[in-house]
């Protein structure tokens, strides 16, 4: 009974990590959208850089992208580095990332 119980841990253990790794994959994946994003509006990411930073970097110049690259910036901080992170996060995130359209300013 004991190898029985330990089997099915693994498995489901096994299943929840997997998870998890897909859902951090996503999130990743939608910054690295959002990044991009704001290298064609004249802000390429730092290597060094945090998500803060690059977003203190950004709101220092463009007053009119403020509000949208704080709500990318904190959704993705929580999302990314939250211990279990509530789903509606996610919800929000992948949205607010799609819907984002900064212009380049000359």
């Amino acid at each position: 009974e004991t190898g029985m119980m330990t089997a099915i841990l693994l498995v489901v253990s096994y299943f929840l990590l997997r998870k998890t790794k897909q859902h951090t994959d996503r999130v990743i994946k939608l910054y690295q959208q959002f990044e991009n994003k704001m290298a064609m509006a004249g802000f390429s990411k730092q290597n060094s850089e945090s998500a803060r930073n690059f977003a203190n970097r950004i709101n220092s110049s463009r007053d009119d992208l403020v509000n949208e690259v704080n709500q990318i910036t904190s959704l993705f901080n929580k999302l990314r580095y939250g211990a279990y992170p509530p789903s509606y996060l996610y919800e929000k995130f992948e949205p607010a990332v799609k819907q984002f359209k900064p212009k380049r300013i000359r």
